[in-house]
């Protein structure tokens, strides 16, 4: 019985693993003048697909913080990708990543008519400049596909991961509220100041 559980088990693991979308590798992190390039490798599971007609892919490195470039390269043919950053989301189905409103997120989006299979080896090579670095920590990746399973109910249903990979420390794009009364406040102090020695 205990054997019975411990295959079921193992089949569960495999079956939850066998979900995964699109999942960046960390290639390298290189000064680039003052500033850092992230290097990715995408790789997408054999079990899935970018299949646009179905459902969008794409893939979202969320609290990236401030991109100044972009670059995709070794692009699999059959498919276009755009890169784009946004405060929030998109996140992919069945996932709830947190995600900080302040700090921006990079997607990289498959164009409208993309169509490539899953082989388990890399789709695109995406190149991110950050003013931050090289020194990088955990952040968290989120991204969707479409189920590659011919014959199976799942085919060409959404499928989407969570997954923790390497990234800059992303800081905050926009002001938080806090930081912008303690602005004004400081303003305030200088205009009081200098209304103070210019009365002397």
């Amino acid at each position: 019985m205990k054997q019975l559980a411990l295959a079921i088990m193992g089949a569960l693991a495999l079956s939850q693993g066998a979900r995964a979308a699109i999942i960046y590798d960390l290639q390298s992190v290189t000064p680039t003048g003052s500033n850092f390039t992230y290097t990715y490798d995408a790789i997408l599971s054999t079990d899935q697909k970018v299949a646009t007609q179905f459902n969008s892919s794409f893939a979202t490195i969320i609290d990236f913080g401030v991109l100044i470039s972009s670059a995709l390269s070794n692009v699999v043919g059959g498919a276009t990708y755009t890169v784009s950053t946004s405060l929030v989301g998109p996140s992919a189905v069945n996932q709830a990543p947190a995600d900080n409103p302040n700090i921006l997120n990079v997607t990289v989006t498959a164009n409208a008519g993309s169509s490539v299979i899953g082989s388990g080896a890399r789709i695109y090579t995406v190149a991110l400049v950050s003013p931050s670095g090289p020194t990088t920590h955990l952040v968290t990746q989120d991204a969707q596909a479409t189920k590659n399973a011919p014959g199976d109910p799942s085919n060409n249903t959404a499928a989407g991961n969570t997954v923790q990979i390497e990234g800059p420390f992303g800081s905050a794009s926009v002001p938080e509220p806090a930081s912008m009364v303690l602005l004004g406040s400081g303003l305030l102090g200088v205009a009081g100041i200098l209304k103070k020695f210019l009365k002397a």
